[in-house]
């Protein structure tokens, strides 16, 4: 950013509770450069004395643990049988352990948003590992036409019912 501004001929203003200082940053970063080492420097020294021989704050730092999500769901009609639905549901886990969900269940809604049909595709039995995904592809009879959306409910362990 500094970059930027110093090719445009920007002045950068740099702040802190200590000083305030305006320059024009150089395009030649080499050591006969010094006001901006200068202040990267003083900054530093701040940061040291407002914290010295910091360590991170008891609960300030996460325990690790599993963050399920839905990351993609649609449906589409099989091409072998039009009485058959494909449902896909994409799981993701975006937290730093593993974990499993207590169930997944798709409801498949027509027009005006009403149920149809809910089906659970998953339990327990389901782990992801931190980052990783996948998708599940369940089969249901349905005629076609009467499912216009896929709606997934995602029951994590310690949700209540």
């Amino acid at each position: 950013m500094l970059d930027a501004a110093a090719n445009a001929g920007q002045k950068v203003r740099i702040a802190c509770h200590k000083c305030d200082e305006i320059f024009r940053p150089v395009a030649d970063s080499s050591a006969g450069s010094g006001t901006p080492s200068i202040l990267a420097g003083a900054a530093l020294a701040v940061v040291e004395r407002v914290t010295p021989n910091s360590t991170p704050l008891a609960g300030l730092m996460a325990a690790p643990a599993a963050r399920l999500a839905v990351t993609d769901a649609g449906f589409s009609y099989s091409g072998d049988d039009e009485n058959s639905l494909l449902v896909t549901v994409t799981l993701a886990n975006l937290g730093t352990a593993e974990g499993a969900p207590e169930w997944v269940t798709v409801n498949l809604l027509d027009a005006e948003g009403n149920i149809l049909m809910t089906r659970p595709i998953a339990s327990r039995e389901l782990t992801l590992s931190a980052g990783s995904s996948r998708t599940l592809v369940s089969r249901v009879a349905m005629s076609p036409g009467l499912v216009t959306d896929v709606a997934v409910d995602l029951k994590r362990a310690g949700d209540q019912p």
